[in-house]
């Protein structure tokens, strides 16, 4: 992800909110699209109707669009940080897992408490 400067423009993060701000637009967009008939709290949170006109009405899933948008978010606000050793003072807030580092860095976002995790 590369930010074009303006001409005697000073360098600054790229995880500014000119970056940021619409990637969370977008993210609230497809979150708030419309959920199908009967749909019901507890129902999958990825699926969706989506109008295209007056009489065309599609049920579609979006967890892959919302996934990653959402990675992409938490990459940009830099919410990990690496460091050498281990957690001190934590617990487990989940059984341990065999997951990349993008697996983990989302299982972290999704889990509340989560400050961080390990791996070898």
């Amino acid at each position: 992800l590369l930010k074009d400067w303006a001409p005697g423009e000073e360098e600054s993060p790229y995880n500014d909110d000119v970056i940021i701000a619409p990637l969370r637009g977008a993210f609230a967009a497809l979150k708030s699209a419309p959920r199908p008939p009967n749909w019901r709290k507890g129902d999958s949170e990825d699926l969706h109707m989506l109008q295209a006109d007056t009489s065309t009405r599609v049920r579609v899933v979006l967890e892959y669009e919302k996934n990653e948008l959402e990675r992409d978010i938490l990459f940009l606000d830099g919410k990990f940080e690496k460091a050498e050793g281990w957690l001190v003072g934590g617990k487990d807030l989940v059984e341990p897992e065999m997951l990349t580092i993008e697996e983990a860095k989302y299982r972290c976002y999704t889990i509340p408490g989560c400050r961080g995790f390990c791996f070898q």
